[in-house]
């Protein structure tokens, strides 16, 4: 029997296993992108074996929607439609946070509980900052003949806001109108259909006095038209009105204005469209109990009974505002209840109430309640009588602000302005229903809310016993601090298998991992997160896919080395290993700089040990992984250090230690600033990627011979041409290197690039374009063969291979007949075998990673072999 050896690398058949020879026609290329697809929040994505004919596969989804201050309503068709002002930020940045766009039109189906983003304010179909469509849009939407209509405060062409029409049968977005100032800007609240057939608003500012105007717009001629400038002289009292207008049963319009009038506490107004006549009915602010400052849309009671209900922000016996009531037939105004701390009903009420068939009316309370974070009152207008039915709870939506609107359930509907992670207060807003008939609170779904994860930022990983590919996203789950996630790709079934911990103060568990799993030989994934763990610098996981359990196996930090952004690798010695971007203890002209460090931990032991301190001058801030190459040692690279500070390439040897190769320049044109992992393209050859740098400045692909210590440099990238900052690895497949980059290309979002060393030559083969990816950034393309998978299908669990590892002799176990049994070493080589029956003798072989193939009468099957 030969002498027992250290098994050969398993990060051979991560980056090696690609060259394998099948059945080339069925391969794929698969990969992630951090942002775009249909909720811009990523995709997975796959290719054919040339790089070409790019088709997402799934798109990782958010619930866009943040800060929201406007109700929702009900269409014809069924479904809920309303506006947010922004789409959402993540609850605290690490890169590309900062384009919250500027607003969405979204859609709830109650029928299948399906959240759809319909329209994005803000920017173009390529997510490229664009506003003249509007931006900011607030207020609800009213339906006309099957169309939606509302408003925008800002964008346009003028960056006054717009009117818009929304078709939901055609799904088609048209801009009608351009505010511009003196004809009205800054619009809030929403359109009234008048009986008329014409549309009315209100701007907050603009016109003639910039005190804001009274529009009307005609749907048949598409004409705006400016009919009142308030002015808050007697002519037109009043100024800034923040609410919308409100047609009463005797055709007339109302309103009212934040500020101006006699008290210049604002005034409630009535306006004549026939003839364009605006009277004041009211000043607010006379006495301390009759409010102050109205922010609102006013509402008729029931039975046409010409009295009008509002409320004001300010005034009444606390000063927390008022329900008031004004007769018209009478011009009586009364105040009907203070909101105060003292009647438990809430206080600061919102804009709008809304009345229910029942004859009641319904309204919120932004503050106060039975926890002190907002209300949800009934007030009887036949009998005086007011009831607190709900108070907010701080992990179901809280601070309502937004009016309720009956839908045709009968239940009430609207949105809460914030919600909660963990400690964390967020501006994540609830979308709600209240069913009267069981005073019942429902929520429904969370803005800005990615529960199965979104943001990816590393690579899928596949499984070759399991046929599913795994990852890990930067962002979502349930606490918005990134998954584990599944991938079938058969049945194209995604499946979140694991939330990151709360951010809070402690993060124990782990939040935000940017980086891709590995599976172990013991069939578990390992991983690493970025921050979280018990001194907030990260921590290594380990999940188990037989019980779905998760376990924190490390807490990094300072000394030992913190904040990991590669991905791991397995050994031939068994053990994992990786590396940190800070901490360590390495020293440079005497001082210390803990600027990363090389860790190993033991699987079998679970022992975690520093074996290597980076130190500046041999390389600082390591951003990818490690490679094991088939001459047994660790290959890697940093992102900065060396002394020309470009970055170096080093090897780590199991027996003599570290060792650096190759330092790149700083701004050199052989490139500089190298992210992600070397690949070994064959015995002596390893290729990877310079993020910066090169001939034009975009980054570079390179080469370094291991036998003979020599670099160089093969291709420099160039923005749109040939894409620009490369930070993933490079994947080989048929002898040719395929990548990704992250910016670049057409549209500047990245693409798909594959490079013949042989000859030389570089294809661009697709370009990112938001609609189907943007921004994939640490990715690395991983290669999928579909023959294998497709038969594994029906012939799952049917071969069976033991033993694994094995030493002398493999036996193969089928219910089908073997009609051919090949095996390949690591670098895809097929290599003679000795068969007796369906056993096979690997004692001559050397120690290492092999791939047996089993083709049958049923289909065929691959297996990792381990020989030792």
């Amino acid at each position: 029997m030969k002498a027992k050896t250290h098994i050969k690398t398993l990060i051979a058949i991560i980056m090696l296993l690609p060259s394998i020879i099948f059945s080339q026609e069925d391969y794929e290329l698969w990969g992630m992108t951090f942002r775009g697809g249909k909720s811009d929040m990523g995709t997975i994505f796959k290719t054919d074996e040339n790089a070409e004919n790019l088709e997402v596969q799934y798109d990782f989804f958010k619930t866009d929607g943040y800060d929201i201050d406007s109700g929702v309503i009900e269409a014809s068709n069924g479904k809920f439609y309303g506006l947010s002002p922004y789409s959402g930020l993540y609850l605290y940045g690490v890169y590309y946070d900062s384009d919250n766009i500027g607003g969405v039109l979204y859609e709830y189906d109650p029928a299948t509980g399906v959240f759809e983003t319909k329209f994005r304010f803000g920017v173009d179909e390529f997510e490229v900052i664009n506003s003249t469509n509007g931006k900011r849009p607030e207020g609800a939407l009213i339906e006309v003949n099957n169309k939606l209509y509302g408003m925008t405060r800002e964008g346009g062409d003028h960056g006054d806001g717009v009117i818009f029409e929304y078709d939901y049968l055609q799904d088609t977005f048209t801009k009608l109108h351009d505010f511009n100032d003196l004809n009205g800007r800054a619009p809030e609240g929403e359109l009234t259909y008048a009986s008329n057939g014409k549309l009315y608003g209100m701007t907050s500012v603009g016109g003639d006095y910039d005190d804001g105007v009274i529009f009307e717009f005609d749907l048949n001629t598409n004409t705006y038209t400016k009919k009142i400038d308030f002015d808050d002289n007697a002519l037109n009292p009043g100024r800034r009105p923040y609410g919308s207008l409100f047609e009463a049963s005797n055709g007339k319009l109302y309103g009212l204005t934040s500020e101006g009038g006699t008290n210049d506490s604002g005034v409630l107004f009535e306006y004549d469209f026939i003839t364009n006549t605006l009277t004041n009915l009211f000043n607010f602010g006379l006495a301390g109990t009759s409010g102050a400052y109205p922010l609102g849309t006013l509402v008729e009671g029931p039975n046409n009974s010409l009295e009008l209900f509002g409320t004001t922000s300010e005034g009444g016996t606390e000063d927390y505002g008022i329900l008031f009531k004004y007769n018209i037939s009478t011009s009586t105004f009364t105040t009907q209840l203070s909101f105060a701390s003292s009647n438990n009903l809430g206080y600061s009420p919102g804009p709008k109430l809304t009345l229910a068939s029942n004859d009641k009316l319904y309204g919120v309370t932004e503050y106060g309640g039975a926890s002190g974070i907002g209300s949800l009152f009934e007030y009887n207008p036949s009998t005086g009588q007011s009831s607190l039915l709900y108070g907010f709870n701080i992990n179901s939506g809280y601070y309502p602000y937004a009016g309720l609107f009956e839908a045709s359930d009968g239940k009430l509907y609207s949105v809460a302005n914030k919600t909660r992670y963990g400690v964390v207060d967020s501006f994540n807003s609830m979308f709600y229903s209240f069913d009267l008939s069981t005073n019942s609170y429902n929520p429904i779904l969370k803005f800005n809310s990615s529960t199965d994860g979104a943001g990816p930022d590393g690579s899928l990983i596949y499984s070759e016993n399991r046929q599913k590919f795994y990852g890990l996203t930067l962002r979502g789950g349930i606490n918005d601090s990134g998954a584990i996630f599944e991938y079938n790709p058969i049945s194209n079934i995604y499946t979140r298998l694991h939330s990151f911990d709360e951010p809070d103060n402690s993060s124990e568990m782990g939040i935000l991992p940017r980086a891709s799993l590995l599976e172990a030989s013991n069939s578990k994934l390992y991983g690493t997160a970025f921050r979280g763990g018990s001194n907030e610098l990260g921590m290594l996981f380990e999940f188990d896919l037989s019980t779905n359990t998760f376990a924190k196996k490390h807490d990094f930090g300072q000394v030992l080395g913190g904040t990991p952004l590669g991905d791991l690798v397995q050994a031939s010695n068994n053990k994992i290993y990786g590396m940190t971007s800070v901490g360590g203890q390495g020293v440079y002209m005497e001082t210390l700089v803990p600027v990363g460090v090389i860790y190993e931990y033991d699987i079998d032991t679970e022992n975690y040990t520093k074996i290597h301190d980076f130190n500046l001058e041999n390389g600082a801030f390591p951003n990818g992984g490690l490679i094991e190459a088939t001459d047994g040692k660790l290959y890697g690279m940093t992102l900065n250090g060396g002394l020309q500070d470009g970055g170096v390439i080093f090897e780590y040897d199991f027996t003599t230690g570290f060792n650096k190769l190759h330092e790149f320049e700083y701004n050199g044109i052989n490139g500089f600033r190298p992210y992600g992992n070397l690949l070994q393209f064959d015995a002596n050859t390893l290729y990877g990627l310079t993020s910066e740098g090169g001939v034009n400045g975009d980054g570079t692909i390179f080469k370094y011979d291991i036998q003979t210590n020599t670099f160089s440099k093969v291709f420099d990238f160039n923005d749109v041409s040939t894409g620009a900052i490369p930070l993933g690895s490079l994947t080989k497949l048929n002898n040719k290197l395929y990548g990704v980059t992250s910016e670049g290309g057409i549209h500047d979002y990245g693409i798909v690039f594959e490079f013949n060393p042989q000859t030389l030559s570089f294809t661009k083969t697709f370009d990112f374009d938001s609609q189907n990816g943007r921004l994939p950034v640490t990715t690395t393309l991983v290669v999928l063969d579909r023959n294998t998978l497709t038969t594994n299908i029906v012939e799952e669990n049917k071969i069976i291979v033991y033993p694994n590892p094995a030493q002398q002799d493999i036996h193969i176990t089928t219910d089908a007949h073997i009609t051919k049994v090949s095996l390949f070493d690591a670098l895809g080589k097929e290599v003679y075998l000795e068969m007796t029956g369906n056993t096979v003798n690997v004692e001559p072989l050397k120690s290492g990673i092999y791939i047996l193939k089993v083709e049958t009468d049923k289909g065929s099957n691959s297996k990792k072999i381990i020989i030792n």
